[in-house]
């Protein structure tokens, strides 16, 4: 929910971009890093908006980091 589509000062990944879904004032990115596959979401990215096959850098601010506890 809070991954941003530029390098910030921590937390950053290098993704690239699998996919992209125009939704009208924002569009929906997923982005694989490794074996991960993530969701970011841009309000009107405009013409400079990342393409499928594209590597970007994207970073989360550590208050918006949630850790869970491994289930069994």
């Amino acid at each position: 929910e809070c991954l941003n589509l530029q390098r910030g000062a921590e937390n950053n990944l290098r993704a690239t971009v699998s996919e992209s879904v125009y939704l009208g004032e924002s569009e929906q990115f997923v982005l694989t890093v490794g074996d991960l596959e993530l969701r970011a979401v841009e309000s009107d990215p405009g013409p400079s908006a990342p393409t499928p096959g594209q590597e970007v850098e994207a970073h989360f601010s550590p208050q918006d980091a949630v850790i869970l506890p491994l289930e069994d």
